[in-house]
């Protein structure tokens, strides 16, 4: 492991035992769907400490993730988009400095299918390069595919995928299917396999 990786696990690990109560606390108040300001009412903490704690929770699992998840196997994976808004979710400017962390924010994830482990995600606005630091990762944690043994990948019909997919991966050593939704008047009318 990397000496940087090392202390700073050590450091994550050192929490004090008031700080890992209260840890663990915000921890069951966000998973019951609870914001930082009914967490702070609720347990009487400062909702600066709670993000500062959240902050600190959040680096220690990406580099826990980055520490743990290496040469996962070759098994179907799946990738789609989660559609989230940041402050506003209607009215930003064009050309608005604030553009890039306001308004839509897409989270490109990518999980095993059999499991449903998240393997790699990636937020941003919905592009080929948030796509792009996605599959990054994705190549960076699962073995190298060769023609003897393909990588399976399964996607919604967003093309994003069909042009970053090639910049990681030969044609001969992916299998890629798509399953494309077709709409009429907002409702999904029937759907097409279709093998990239």
């Amino acid at each position: 492991m990397p000496a940087a990786s090392t202390q700073s696990l050590r450091r994550h690990s050192t929490f004090s035992i008031s700080r890992r109560i209260s840890s663990f606390t915000f921890c069951k108040h966000l998973v019951e769907k609870n914001g930082i300001r009914s967490i702070e009412r609720i347990t009487g903490h400062h909702r600066d400490t709670i993000g500062r704690l959240l902050r600190d929770m959040a680096e220690h699992a990406s580099e826990m993730n980055e520490y743990l998840i290496q040469t996962l196997g070759l098994t179907p994976l799946e990738c789609d988009e989660i559609c989230s808004f940041v402050k506003k979710q209607k009215n930003i400017e064009p050309g608005s400095p604030n553009m890039p962390c306001e308004g839509d924010a897409w989270t490109y994830t990518c999980v095993k299918r059999s499991t449903y482990f998240f393997v790699a995600f990636s937020v941003g606005k919905r592009t080929q390069e948030s796509c792009r630091r996605m599959m990054k990762k994705v190549f960076e944690r699962t073995e190298q595919p060769s023609p003897q043994t393909k990588m399976e990948m399964f996607t919604d019909g967003n093309d994003d995928y069909t042009y970053v997919l090639p910049e990681y991966c030969a044609d001969a050593c992916l299998e890629y299917g798509q399953l494309v939704k077709i709409r009429e008047n907002g409702r999904v009318v029937r759907k097409e396999k279709r093998i990239i």
